[in-house]
């Protein structure tokens, strides 16, 4: 049913847009319609009476656009109703960059952001790195973020940037450990990222508890 649909996370635009093409044709290669434009441009006369495919993964891929593409408050909304608390600006841009299929699917992401990552210390050092220079890098960037006083993308990409050629490390010995160090994940969105989702106090607590593990 459409609810269950809801439930999952898709939103009411990529439903409407995704079932309008079902059976519509364009008459173009066009994929993605507003809700105005597909009012306008829907005829009755383009509809064809041929079976039409349910497609679950174009309608993924359709999800997934409209997430990318929507209001942050309309998603700090939608996220809402899935029991997401605390939606900073910064957290929904993740989302939005994420390239979640459905809501249900990035909701779940920042539930499991929230909780203290666990991993082995060895996820933390880079396949062409050391654990030297991991430590270096994990402890100048501990260090040099507290002292930032605007927590903005831009500042926190060049300190990152300035710890590599200050510390005569390469990006794999600073950036790899830092964005494990804040998901505990192998794969994950880029530290820059991560460091502006879970905000200066967490990001801290976090890049403390790696060095603690690289340490051991």
């Amino acid at each position: 049913s459409v609810l269950e649909y809801r439930d999952l996370g898709y939103l009411p635009e990529a439903i409407v847009n995704f079932i309008a093409l079902l059976g519509w044709n364009p008459k173009n290669d066009r994929e993605l319609f507003k809700m105005r434009e597909l009012i306008s441009e829907f005829k009755l006369k383009n509809v064809n009476s041929s079976p039409a495919i349910f497609d679950v993964e174009k309608l993924d891929w359709m999800n997934k656009e409209y997430i990318m593409s929507s209001d942050l408050n309309e998603l700090r909304s939608y996220l809402g109703s899935f029991g997401v608390r605390e939606l900073t600006d910064d957290k929904i841009e993740l989302i939005k960059r994420g390239g979640f299929s459905t809501l249900l699917e990035a909701a779940n992401y920042l539930k499991d952001l929230e909780k203290i990552p666990d991993y082995e210390g060895k996820l933390l050092i880079f396949k062409k790195s050391d654990q030297s220079k991991t430590f270096r890098g994990l402890s100048a960037v501990r260090s040099k973020i507290t002292t930032v006083a605007n927590w903005t993308e831009e500042i926190l990409q060049k300190l990152l940037e300035s710890i590599v050629a200050e510390e005569k490390l390469s990006n794999g010995d600073v950036f790899w450990p830092v964005r494990v160090a804040l998901s505990g994940k192998e794969k994950s969105p880029s530290p820059v990222e991560l460091l502006l989702a879970l905000g200066k106090e967490e990001s801290i607590k976090r890049l403390q508890l790696a060095l603690d593990k690289i340490n051991k």
